[in-house]
């Protein structure tokens, strides 16, 4: 059995402790089937900027899209894209916005942190999504 996570600012968990809750947020609240690859590709840009992956998980909570928007993105080539738009996010000097957003990245840390310690059992995909998921996985690896 895994070992408890305290919650706390972002800033003070290791990067172990960064990772782990990043992984949760990818597969716990994952809404999509992913390949192999894409989870090779997340874990490279897990190691690659925690903080970054955080601020798309941020987003991705406010909008109520868990890890979605990432997955398309790497299905469609557009990392990138998508994380450069993050980072005009990070640049708007407007105190509000600011405790907003610190609010809003508490409030998912606390939901990380709860599942992660206390997770319940998936519920199962309908068979109709799980084979229409699947078939869109195929169909781009033909392409």
């Amino acid at each position: 059995m895994r070992n408890p996570i305290e919650i706390k600012a972002w800033s003070e968990y290791t990067r172990a402790e960064q990772s782990e809750l990043l992984q949760h947020w990818w597969y716990y609240y994952g809404k999509m089937i992913v390949t192999l690859s894409e989870w090779e590709q997340f874990n490279q840009l897990v190691e690659k900027d925690s903080n970054q992956i955080l601020a798309l998980a941020v987003a991705s909570y406010i909008h109520g899209t868990s890890s979605q928007p990432l997955i398309v993105a790497m299905r469609e080539n557009k990392v990138d894209e998508l994380l450069s738009s993050l980072a005009k996010i990070e640049k708007i000097n407007d105190e509000k916005f600011q405790q907003l957003y610190s609010q809003e990245e508490n409030n998912l840390i606390s939901m990380l942190v709860g599942t992660y310690n206390n997770p319940q059992p998936n519920v199962p995909m309908e068979p109709e999504v799980m084979a229409e998921q699947v078939a869109d996985i195929v169909k781009r690896k033909k392409l």
